[in-house]
């Protein structure tokens, strides 16, 4: 019985990890907030960024099935994504972004092992279809495709 209630217990907790929140979706690039240092923001409004369940690909980020993509990620309240030091890029430019203020703020991480590969930070609203990124010292805001 022990055992019985240990594999559920570890089920329960795998599952919640692996289908939270965050990211699992498809997102269109849809306008750059602060342009990118290096890049032409151009050049990246309108392309998508896709998060599947064993995979990602698009214009950040890619991580092919079984390559070894892992995410996990923080839970914030507006009050203290903005006095996060992390986040200063967003701070700096509080009066150009759309963050709900009563809203949890889901800021993940993705990693790809065969390429090392890292997307982060990749912020997201409770009950939101709109997304931030932080890109090439630009912020990027996307919309769920």
């Amino acid at each position: 019985m022990k055992k019985f209630i240990l594999i559920i217990f570890l089920c329960l907790l795998w599952s919640g990890s692996v289908y939270a929140n965050p990211v699992k979706t498809s997102w269109i690039v849809s306008k750059a907030i602060v342009d990118g240092v290096f890049l032409n923001s151009d050049e990246i409004v309108g392309k998508t960024q896709k998060f599947l369940k064993e995979k990602s690909e698009g214009i950040f980020y890619n991580c092919g099935f079984g390559e070894g993509q892992v995410s996990n990620y923080s839970t914030y309240t507006f009050e203290e994504f903005f006095n996060n030091k992390e986040f200063k890029i967003f701070l700096n430019n509080k009066d150009k972004l759309n963050f709900p203020s009563d809203k949890k703020i889901y800021v993940e991480k993705l990693t790809c092992a065969d390429n090392k590969a890292v997307l982060y930070p990749f912020i997201q609203f409770e009950d939101s279809n709109i997304a931030y990124y932080e890109f090439d010292l630009g912020i990027f805001e996307l919309t769920k495709n």
